[in-house]
């Protein structure tokens, strides 16, 4: 039966098989494809994990320049403060050193040195204090057409307290204030004469003010031919009103005592009381002047 055999085996050999897919054998393109690609894949992948495990290179960069602005904020925030403290001790200093005699007289000659047309003469004493007594020489203000000139200044007990910041900001008070000779001296006007202003609607000064006495020997101020002489007043207030407690000088061969008020506020009321009467070393006998003449009385605004 070999002739029948041979047919069965062509056919067998014959028959064509079924291709192979792609890449299934052993060194087939596709396994070498597949392999890049796993190849391939894997560094990316090694970076993914490494990136969630660890921080960015770029971190501490980022976190450098937010430390070096909550630095700059806080530096910021405290630069106010700090000038407060700084100008707060500079003040402190000045006012202690005004307590001495030696501070005194450096702030004068600082003063004379910066201010112009202010001249100062010897000073001696502490300006500040309730124990203090200051005395200045003499001293000479240029205050634009009005000059001032100053004769043995003495100053007892001046303190300035009650602070605060509205107005009045602080009160003033002194013991004594005197002075030898004080003259004052108005230089003319230029032609034409400036327009006149009106009348002040406020008397009110940024501070209150009290002089227990003020005594003052030789008074001369302009458009009055004979000076004043031995003035004394008791109790200068400057607050809500001006008020003189009590007055006293004498002025051409006149004796003048009286009091006065003024309120600080329009309409400016006024209060005032003055007599008059002949000095006694003036005109021996008695007074020259008529009734009428020896006292003046006025009120009102």
């Amino acid at each position: 039966m070999a002739g029948g055999d041979a047919p069965q085996d062509r056919g067998t050999a014959g028959t064509p098989s079924a291709p192979a897919p792609p890449g299934d054998g052993p060194s087939g393109p596709g396994d070498a494809r597949r392999e890049g690609a796993q190849g391939a894949a894997a560094p990316g992948t090694a970076s993914a994990a490494s990136a969630k495990g660890a921080p960015p290179a770029d971190a501490p960069p980022v976190a450098r320049p937010r430390r070096h602005l909550l630095r700059l904020a806080l530096a910021l925030f405290a630069v106010p403060p700090l000038l407060v403290a700084l100008a707060a001790l500079a003040v402190w200093g000045a006012w202690r050193s005004l307590h001495t005699e030696d501070g005194t007289r450096w702030w004068l000659r600082q003063a004379e040195t910066r201010l112009p047309g202010v001249t100062l003469g010897a000073t001696r004493g502490a300006l500040l204090g309730a124990d203090s007594e200051f005395a200045l020489e003499a001293a000479t203000l240029h205050l634009g057409r009005t000059t001032v000139r100053l004769e043995g200044l003495r100053l007892a007990g001046l303190q300035v307290d009650a602070w605060q910041w509205p107005p009045p900001h602080a009160r003033i008070r002194a013991r004594a204030l005197a002075a030898r000779g004080v003259e004052v001296e108005l230089a003319p006007e230029p032609a034409p004469a400036p327009a006149r202003h009106a009348p002040p609607s406020s008397l009110r000064l940024p501070v209150r003010a009290l002089v227990e006495r003020l005594e003052v020997g030789r008074l001369a101020v302009p458009g009055v031919a004979a000076p004043f002489e031995a003035l004394v007043a008791t109790r200068l207030e400057a607050g809500d009103t001006l008020r003189i407690g009590a007055l006293s000088g004498r002025w051409n061969g006149l004796q003048a005592e009286g009091d006065a008020q003024i309120g600080a506020d329009a309409p400016l009321p006024v209060t005032a009381r003055l007599a008059l009467h002949s000095a006694p070393d003036a005109v021996p006998g008695g007074s020259v002047l008529p009734e009428w003449a020896r006292s003046a009385a006025r009120a009102g605004p």
